[in-house]
């Protein structure tokens, strides 16, 4: 039932109620206005009972149909027909010629009824009881109360009564309009409200699966954003550690580039080492080549071994001293290489092919010092038959023949010492081209882990400031977490309306 039915029906219990409390008004005043004219004489008692027995029948009917049905619309029927019998009665028994003014309160009382119909059809009959009233009175040529008839009396109450009753139709009818108009209205006004009303109750349903929805949104994001931010602070604190590693590694870098720049000049130091071999070695050939010729000289021109005696001696000098110095160079180059070993041993796998070489080239001084001190005794002995060479000059012979060929052997020892200093030289200028690469590329990493040590704190004073706006963000999540459920509730109680 809709609210318009409802409170139709409401209204119509209030009106049925109302104009059932004044019909029994009515009947009880008359009741007793008759019971008290019948006392005194006025009128017999006959046609007041019969005036008592039309009011307790029409009373009857009225009490019955409400306590039924407190909206009756049957009701109205009741308590006009029961007051039209009621206004009859007394309008052909009463003394009085005013009685006819009774219609007037119950058919303006009818008006509430909206009943057009209604009211055009008790209208109709009030004035037709009226009509025949007056028609009596014509005949009978008397009123009432006894005295002659006015025909202006007559037609006065005639006319009041007719046109009391057709005001009383226009009423009813304007009102029943402008109720019709109002109920329109209402209807009107209450289907747009109904409208409104569903689509609001459809927008609060909506409302309330959007804010369950964001709110478990909101709370999904408040624990992803507490995540985020932890795992930014674990991030941060990685950083921070990454950040002193990076620091420890700077300071290792920058060891072991102090490391290899020794090691770069050490690598300068054997280069110039090994030149200066090569020079000496190159001076104990040219010497070879000087001993060589002089030993030819002296197969050729032995029969001038007396007058060159001295020459030979001093050459012997030469020889001697060439020799020692051919024996501090060997001693120096096994030094070097003895060192070179040592580096080498230090270089761990690269430089095992080093090592070899070093180890070589001590081989090679060691031969060369046992072969300088070699010649060495030759030379002394070249000394000692010098002075005997005018005695032994067969054993001189023989023996610048073997100096010939210690010489020779000499020569070709100096010549693959040479080769060897080659390959030696060769390694060491490798070695130092190899040692600037790597000081090269060591700056290159010195310049890398600045940079990601600059890097790695700016990412983490940027993940520090991120996880601080992760738990701000977590808080304002929370925040609007805690409205989408106030808006969630208002939701609620808004479908209590429905």
């Amino acid at each position: 039932m809709s609210e318009i039915s409802k409170k139709t029906k409401s209204e119509n219990e209030r009106i049925n109620l109302l104009v059932f409390i004044f019909a029994t008004l009515m009947d009880a005043f008359f009741v007793v206005g008759y019971l008290q004219d019948a006392s005194v004489g006025n009128i017999s008692w006959t046609y007041a009972i019969i005036v008592v027995a039309v009011v307790a029948v029409g009373l009857l009917i009225n009490a019955v149909l409400y306590i039924r049905n407190h909206g009756s619309v049957a009701l109205r029927h009741t308590v006009m027909v029961g007051y039209g019998v009621l206004y009859a009665v007394i309008m052909y028994g009463a003394n009085s010629d005013l009685v006819f003014i009774a219609a007037f309160p119950m058919a303006s009382i009818f008006i509430l009824y909206f009943d057009f119909a209604f009211i055009l059809r008790s209208s109709i009959g009030l004035i037709i009881i009226n009509v025949a009233y007056v028609v009596r009175c014509v005949v009978n040529g008397k009123m009432n109360s006894g005295i002659d008839i006015t025909t202006s009396t007559l037609i006065l109450q005639l006319a009041t009564v007719v046109l009391t009753m057709v005001v009383v139709c226009a009423i009813t009818k304007l009102a029943a309009q402008l109720n019709s108009e109002k109920v329109s209205r209402a209807l009107t006004n209450q289907q747009k409200s109904e409208t409104l009303l569903e689509e609001i109750l459809h927008i609060s349903k909506q409302v309330k699966e959007n804010s369950s929805t964001a709110a478990s949104l909101m709370e999904e994001l408040q624990q992803s954003t507490i995540s985020t931010a932890n795992a930014l602070d674990e991030i941060s604190t990685g950083n921070s550690s990454n950040a002193e590693s990076i620091e420890q590694q700077t300071v290792m870098t920058s060891q072991i580039q102090e490391m290899i720049t020794k090691t770069s000049n050490r690598s300068q130091g054997m280069k110039q080492v090994a030149e200066m071999s090569m020079e000496s070695i190159d001076k104990g050939r040219d010497s070879m080549q000087k001993l060589l010729e002089q030993a030819d000289a002296i197969a050729a021109e032995n029969a001038k071994v007396h007058t060159l005696m001295g020459a030979l001696t001093e050459n012997t000098k030469e020889v001697a001293e060439i020799t020692q110095n051919i024996f501090d160079i060997s001693s120096q180059t096994n030094m070097l290489a003895l060192n070179a070993s040592i580096e080498s041993a230090r270089a761990g796998e690269a430089g095992r092919g080093f090592a070899v070489v070093a180890e070589q080239i001590r081989v090679l001084a060691e031969q060369t010092r046992q072969l300088t001190e070699g010649i060495s005794q030759i030379t002394a002995k070249l000394q000692e038959n010098a002075e005997e060479t005018q005695e032994r000059i067969n054993g001189v012979l023989e023996a610048s023949e073997q100096e010939k060929n210690l010489i020779q052997v000499t020569d070709k020892d100096f010549t693959q010492i040479r080769s060897q200093m080659d390959h030696l030289n060769e390694d060491v200028v490798n070695v130092s081209e190899e040692i600037s690469q790597i000081m090269t590329a060591n700056d290159s990493i010195v310049e890398s882990i600045s940079q990601i040590s600059a890097v790695s704190e700016e990412v983490s004073a940027n993940t520090s400031q991120a996880a601080e706006m992760g738990y701000q963000t977590s808080e304002q999540a929370a925040k609007v977490g805690s409205l989408m459920n106030e808006l969630q509730e208002s939701a609620v109680e808004l479908e209590k309306y429905i």
